[in-house]
């Protein structure tokens, strides 16, 4: 509910703007902390009562409440953006009721991971593999779509809003693929050659934060 105040504080005015730039996006940052805490905390509280249920053998019964909720949330987000709310109300940035359509589909999807994990062998699942490199899977998503290394452009900007909506099912199934080899290459790599990867992934940190620091 704060985040819309948030979003139009110019927090250069208090804070340097190396600080300031996490806290919104006037200053260009993509994934301020505010709204995109609110996935971190409702993620930790969500991890919370997953491991309570699944320790109280009511595993299952959690995942359908979640499936459930997480649909209520995701129609109710799209009936208030369908028109029958005035625009004062829809045209707030970033609005609360579209931090609840994106929660809905996330509760829906982490639920649609459970049950196929349930399906499949766990130990096999790319599911499991994803979770494991999740942090992996974050940051080089945002590197291939915003990084300027597309002759000093990013995807975003090559690309544009030019896709329909099955080109843009089509390049983000292309994406999840690409992610999803990583998260295995990666994983295998780690368990392969621990000390190797150790060392690589050391090495990947202290280029990127000399390039942050001379950039």
């Amino acid at each position: 509910m704060i985040s819309p105040i948030f979003w139009k504080t110019d927090f250069t005015h208090f804070l340097h703007p190396v600080l300031a730039n996490y806290l919104n996006r006037l200053n260009g940052s993509l994934f301020p902390v505010f709204p995109w805490l609110n996935f971190i905390l409702v993620g930790a509280i969500f991890s919370k009562y997953f491991l309570n249920a699944a320790a109280n053998n009511k595993e299952s019964k959690f995942i359908k409440a979640a499936t459930v909720t997480g649909i209520i949330m995701l129609l109710s987000g799209h009936l208030f953006y369908s028109g029958l709310f005035p625009g004062s109300l829809t045209s707030i940035l970033p609005n609360p009721v579209f931090f609840i359509e994106r929660l809905g589909y996330v509760l829906v999807f982490a639920s649609l991971c459970w049950y196929y994990t349930r399906w499949r062998n766990v130990s096999k699942s790319f599911v499991l593999d994803a979770s494991r490199e999740s942090l992996l899977i974050y940051w080089l998503h945002l590197v291939v779509i915003y990084s300027a290394t597309w002759g000093k452009k990013n995807l975003v900007d090559i690309i544009g809003q030019t896709l329909n909506v099955w080109e843009s099912i089509i390049a983000t199934l292309v994406l999840m693929i690409l992610m999803i080899l990583a998260a295995k290459v990666w994983g295998w790599t780690k368990m392969k050659f621990p000390n190797y990867a150790t060392k690589a992934a050391w090495g990947v940190v202290g280029v990127l934060f000399m390039i942050l620091l001379v950039s």
